[in-house]
């Protein structure tokens, strides 16, 4: 097996396409196996491991195509493993240790590569590849076809090449700007400032992002892991099993589940959200849908999300959000949403969906379907709103807050506002009701309700009319509890079971109620009111009936029973105010029993608190029909009252008024037959109220509240004109079953003539539903005129004026006092030295030389016009704006002097930049830096940034790398001068030739470019020449700079000028000639032939694996051998000769030499005693020989292995035959040229200390 070794040096080595041993040894060495079964051991150092199977074209299956890894740490980013490629008949093979870092060339087909944590290049090639980078800074490529990319850590440089390409692991956590990302097409590239790079990639399954608003839109199944980090972000991660975190900022999370047709329930179909926390970072929760019956689901786990976009399935979803401003469609089937805080815009879709919008400001629409509105907040309303739960689409709501409300159908709690609201709910729903201010009517059905009547006088209607139950386990019929809430107002309950189960009953928890309707159960009722007008119907049964204060009606039977009152008992206590007591509508008298034998007392009506001065009772038919006579219950005393039956049927007790005597039928207190429907009537006879608001009209039902009746107003006449001063159009006035008074609203239209106070006259009419005019059918509204001039001011801000490249602006606010509600146009002069369009621009006004106007918005008190400073760069003085107002018949100056801005200068002498280059051409291979050095002349005294554009035939990353720059691309770039320095450093870095490619001079040319707070005064390129230090096959002369170079002639007789610097030179050529002065630096050549030093070079390292020689010239040279037999000779210098693994003889010639070996057996030659004392590092006894001239010593010394009597080990010779004398105590090695006849031992060499030398170790030559 060939054997390629290295040193202790800098190597490159390059293996045959054979099965080779290649070892590193010490160094950072390049090691480049080609193809075969290769064995390479990088050795200590940093190595490169290059490897090149791009010449493989097999993408058979047996055996399988493609490079396969194997790859593990053996120390700190050091690996171990191989690289293995079948070409169809014959297997590559790297097995590979000590490897720090990797570059990687794959196949024509699939390859899996992956490298450790050093900075690798990867390059994937044909087919679809797996490219796996772990640590380090990478340059990854993957070539034709689609591949999946796992950068790992570090900057790396990255670009999917063609194909559908997929990158495992996007992490731009360094971004400032904003990115965008999508999975439907190849993605922008994306340069980061800190030197990332991803191109041509169209997949990103897991991403990090930086600081910028970022976007994030996939659409297919893939599971994606997505921290969009800080920023305001948009993040969909499509469909799949995906972890979204959103980091800081305020994210917006979108799942789009619209593409979900399954229907099942094993598992159940639809989606779900829910929330687990929430903290300043927004919620945690998770998403999830199946999507077959294989428990198959997309999903979302996320953390720290602010805000949802969601789009439901075709079934029944479960949506929960938190309290952002959130977007919700449900689609099709009955969803659940709930969408918590914020202000949403929620969408049911298809189907009968339940929503809770929560608290903010909603944009809500039910979609089709019936819908039901759990949280239906209009407390801002100000207009009257009316809801029922029949099951009809609601018209659109909407508020002067931007709350909108539209195909709803059911709303189970509800918060109302200002206006006179009607709530009618006759369905067993629990509903949560609070309606704000204003005179509401409140009925909220069956059910267990609560209701806030809040301000205003408010009626709440209870009607348990057709609840049949009467058992007493639980206890039949209604209860109440009510006590006074300090302000008018009544708290408390009533509640009615309707079954023996003791969940089963309805009730109504009300809190801020003044007038109570409430309707008994069949069973024997407890009916409790308060102070207000209230109306008490006690049904069948024996009912108590309780009216506290008030003006109250009081009727204890059902009126549309068979027999009202038939076999009941009612108590009625009418309390305080003028009450009636019903004793029989138009239709039927109540409590005749009908029984013609008896006389009716086991029904009746017990009035308990009569008041004859205030109180009534109402009686069906003439006064004549009846009588009073005195009560005929024991125990109960008072005055009863009876129906006068004809001939011998007894007559019928329908009443007792209880406590009270002395009362005569034919007084006030007894009425006859009111009219159920009412009477109808202006609560007043004059009205009133100012031209700025509304009028608000209320009109009385008084007698009867039976059914739901209606009455048209109207508005004509008066001083008013109709559509200038007001609406007139005809209102029609809804009255439901029980109401007894409603308030309704003529529109005023509010102008700013002064006209004085107008009338208009208002007229009842066309009552339905059995209703009738009362007296006051007719009445007058008042139209106050408060109109008056507007009053002008005007103001500024800031009064001290703005810098002229400032961000802030004059603000000129002009404020009107008075009636805001039609547009003002107001007029005004400019004076001043700025000039329009020169030095400022302006916004809210029209400006014509020097006069302007503006105009105020109706409703609006205040318009503004901004003055907003051009930039420029002009020393120049302050410069000012005047308003002043002009005058106007339509408003009054208040502000008469003019208000001025000033529009202050802040330009100053900006500093001036200046740029060169030094040196202006280096080596690619070479030690020396272009050094582009940025000059800043004048005021030093902030940072600056300066831009600059790239330029020359140089690519930068390709053929150099730089520092010093503040961002940088292959355009262009900018420097930043810290506060207080005059100059910056940009460094352009050289990239050597790995292979010693022969290529063009190329150039670097930086050329000054425009930006803020500086001027050019180089603007010219300045341009830096990379000079190639690679020869071509021809003959080349190659010249070097003052640094340290690399020259490589290449084939043909190359002449090689290094120049100052510690140069390195390649021969492959006898014809090569290398030229170097004195003092020129330490330089180096690399010979694969025998080669002797030229002059003024020190160093020579002979390569490749031949048996060639080398020698060194007069200087002090280090001679280096190969792996193979060598001769070296030092000739004059004290020089360093080293082996290597070969059989190779060491001649040290003049000078004091050191001498080493290597592996094998090795010669030292001795030419005489006298030219220097060498020293032999790593002397073997019986494998090595130490050589001796036979003529150049002498002394009888013949050819050949040394005579035994010839040598001693000692201090100095003891025979006049010894010849060589080792002192083993020193290591000296003496020849001594007459034994003991008396002249001096000289000694030539040094070995190790205690060796074993014998004769037999020494050959004369």
């Amino acid at each position: 097996m060939p054997t390629f070794p290295g040193d202790n040096l800098d190597n490159l080595l390059t293996g045959t396409n054979g099965d080779d041993l290649i070892q590193g040894l010490g160094g950072n060495d390049t090691l480049l196996p080609k193809l075969g079964v290769d064995t390479v051991d990088g050795g200590s150092g940093n190595d490169l491991l290059i490897v090149d199977y791009s010449s493989i074209n097999y993408t058979g299956v047996t055996p399988p195509s493609g490079i396969n890894t194997s790859i593990y740490s053996s120390g700190t980013k050091t690996y171990n493993g191989y690289y293995q490629a079948s070409n169809g008949n014959t297997q590559n093979l790297i097995n590979f240790t000590n490897i720090e870092r990797f570059q990687i060339t794959g196949t024509a087909a699939s390859d899996s590569i992956s490298t450790g944590d050093g900075n690798d290049t990867i390059i994937g090639g044909l087919g679809n590849d797996n490219l796996n980078a772990a640590g380090g800074d990478d340059r990854i490529n993957g070539g034709d076809g689609n591949d999946t990319i796992l950068g790992g850590t570090g900057i790396n440089i990255i670009d999917g090449g063609a194909g559908i390409d997929t990158l495992v692991d996007g992490n731009f956590k360094n971004a400032t700007n904003a990115l965008r990302f999508n999975d439907s097409s190849t993605n922008a590239p994306i340069n980061l400032s800190d030197g990332t790079r991803v191109s041509n990639i169209e997949f990103f399954t897991n991403l990090t992002t930086g600081d910028g608003n970022d976007s994030i839109s996939y659409k297919l199944r893939n599971n994606n892991n997505i921290n969009t980090s800080n920023g305001n972000d948009t993040i969909n991660g499509g469909l799949g099993r995906d972890t979204i975190s959103g980091g800081t900022g305020n994210d917006l999370l979108i799942v789009d589940y619209s593409s979900n047709n399954y229907t099942g329930s094993a598992p159940q179909a639809g989606l779900t959200i829910s929330i687990f926390s929430s903290g300043v970072n927004g919620v945690t929760g998770y998403v999830f849908a199946y999507y077959n019956t294989n428990l198959n689901l997309d999903s979302i786990s996320f953390t720290n999300i602010e805000r949802f976009q969601i789009t439901g399935t075709k079934v029944s979803d479960r949506i929960n959000t938190g309290d952002g401003n959130d977007t919700i469609n449900g689609g099709a089937g009955s969803d659940s949403i709930n969408a918590a805080g914020g202000n949403d815009n929620i969408n049911g879709g298809f189907g009968n969906d339940t929503i809770t919008a929560g608290s903010g400001i909603n944009i809500i629409d039910g979609g089709s379907g019936t819908d039901t509105l759990v949280d239906g907040n209009f407390s801002s309303a100000t207009t009257a709103l009316s809801f029922n739960d029949s099951g009809s689409t609601y018209a659109p709501i909407i508020l002067a807050n931007g709350t909108s409300v539209s195909n709803i159908e059911l709303f189970t709690n509800l918060m109302t506002g200002s206006g006179n609201d009607s709530i009618s709910y006759t369905q067993r729903t629990n509903n949560n009701l609070s309606t704000g201010g204003g005179s509401d009517t409140i009925n909220g059905g069956l059910g267990k309700d609560t209701v806030n009547g809040e301000a205003g006088n408010d009626l709440l209607i209870v009607d348990y009319s057709n609840n049949n139950y009467t058992g007493s386990s639980p206890q039949s019929g209604i209860t109440s509890s009510i006590s006074s809430n300090g302000t008018g107002g009544f708290n408390g309950s009533y509640t009615a079971y309707y079954s023996n189960n003791v969940n089963n009953f309805d009730s109504v928890n009300f809190s801020n109620i003044e007038r109570f309707s409430i309707m008994g159960t069949a069973a024997n009722d407890n009916i409790i009111t308060g102070d207000g007008n209230d109306t008490l119907v006690g049904g069948l049964r024996n009912d108590n009936l309780n009216a506290a204060g008030g003006n109250d009606t009081l009727i204890g039977v059902a009126q549309n029973a068979v027999n009202p009152g038939f076999g009941e008992i009612d108590t009625l206590n009418g309390g305080n105010g003028s009450d009636i007591f019903i004793l029989g509508n138009v239709a039927t008298i109540f409590y005749d029993d009908q029984n013609t034998t008896t006389v009716g007392t086991s029904d009746y009506a017990l009035i308990v608190d009569f008041k004859a001065n205030k109180d009534f009772i109402q009686l069906t038919g003439p006064k004549s029909d009846y009588f009073l006579s005195t009560s005929p219950i024991s125990g109960i005393t008072g005055t009863a009252v009876y129906l006068d039956k004809p001939g011998s049927e007894p007559d019928e007790l329908i009443a007792i008024i209880e406590g009270v005597t002395g009362l005569d039928l034919n007084s006030s207190a007894f009425i006859e037959t009111q009219n159920p429907s009412g009477v109808l009537s202006f609560s007043q006879a004059i009205f009133s109220t100012p031209e700025s608001s509304n009028a608000t009209i209320t009109i009385t039902r008084q007698q009867g509240t039976v059914g739901a009746i209606s009455v048209i107003l109207t508005s004509s006449g008066g001083t008013a004109t109709a559509s200038d001063d007001y609406d007139g159009s005809p209102i029609t006035v809804d009255f439901a079953d029980g109401e007894n008074s409603k308030t309704v609203t003529i529109p005023i239209n509010n102008d700013i003539s002064i006209e004085g106070d107008e009338t208009l006259n208002l007229t009842l009419s066309s009552p339905t539903g059995g209703a009738t005019l009362g007296s006051l059918s007719t009445a007058t509204l008042n139209i106050v005129d408060d109109d008056f001039l507007p009053n002008i001011t005007l103001t500024i801000e800031p009064n001290s004026g703005v810098n002229e490249d400032g961000t802030e602006n004059l603000v000129y606010t002009f404020t009107r006092s008075g009636n805001l509600t039609n547009s003002l146009t107001t007029y005004f002069t400019l004076s001043g030295d700025a000039i329009l369009d020169d030095d400022y621009t302006q916004t809210g006004a029209s400006i014509t030389g020097t006069n302007g106007i503006i105009t105020f918005a109706p409703d609006s008190a205040t318009a503004t016009l901004i003055i907003d400073p051009t930039t420029d760069v002009t020393l120049e003085s302050d410069e000012t704006i005047g308003i002043t107002l002009a005058s106007d018949a339509n408003y009054i100056i208040d502000t008469v002097e003019t208000v001025t801005g000033t529009i202050t200068n802040d330009d100053v002498l900006l500093p001036s930049i200046t740029l060169e280059v030094n040196p202006n051409a280096v080596t690619e291979n070479g030690s020396l830096n272009f050094l582009y050095t940025f000059t800043r002349t004048g005021d030093t005294t902030n940072p600056l940034t300066v831009n600059f554009t790239l330029g020359g035939t140089a690519v930068r990353a390709i053929d150099y790398t730089q520092k010093g720059a503040n961002s940088i691309n292959n355009t262009g770039g900018t420097i930043v001068f810290a506060a207080n320095s005059s100059t910056v450093l940009l460094t352009i870095d050289p990239i050597g030739d790995i292979y010693f490619t022969p290529e063009p001079e190329e150039t670097v040319e930086i050329t000054l470019a425009n930006g803020t707070g500086y001027t050019i005064s180089t603007a010219t390129p300045i341009t830096g020449t990379i000079l190639n230090d690679d020869g071509t096959d021809g003959n080349d002369i190659l010249n070097g700079t003052a640094g340290n170079d690399i020259l490589n002639g290449g084939a043909g007789d190359d002449t090689l000028n290094g120049f100052a610097g510690n140069d390195i030179y390649y021969v492959d050529s006898l014809g090569d000639v290398i030229n170097e002065a004195p003092d020129e630096g330490l330089d180096t050549v690399r010979a694969n032939f025998s080669y002797t030093l030229s002059a003024n070079v020190e160093t020579l390292f002979l390569t490749d694996s031949n048996p060639i020689d080398g020698s060194g010239n007069d200087d002090n040279n280090s001679i280096t051998g190969n792996s193979n037999n060598n001769t070296i000779t030092g000739n004059g210098g004290d020089d360093i000769l080293s082996g290597g693994n070969g059989n190779d003889i060491l001649v040290g010639s003049v000078g004091f030499d050191t001498l080493t070996g290597g592996r094998n057996l090795d010669q030292f030659v001795f030419n005489t005693p006298t030219e220097g004392i060498d020293t032999i590092t790593d002397f073997r006894v019986v494998d090595d020989t130490i050589v001796l001239s036979a003529s150049g010593f002498g002394s009888d010394l013949v050819i050949g292995t040394l005579a035994a009597n010839q040598f001693i080990i000692g201090l100095s010779a003891t025979t006049a035959d010894q010849r060589l004398i080792y002192n083993s105590t020193t290591g000296g090695l003496f020849f001594d040229a007459d034994g003991l006849d008396g002249t001096a031992a000289t000694q030539f060499a040094t070995l190790a200390t205690n060796l074993a030398l014998k004769s037999a170790d020494f050959s004369i030559a």
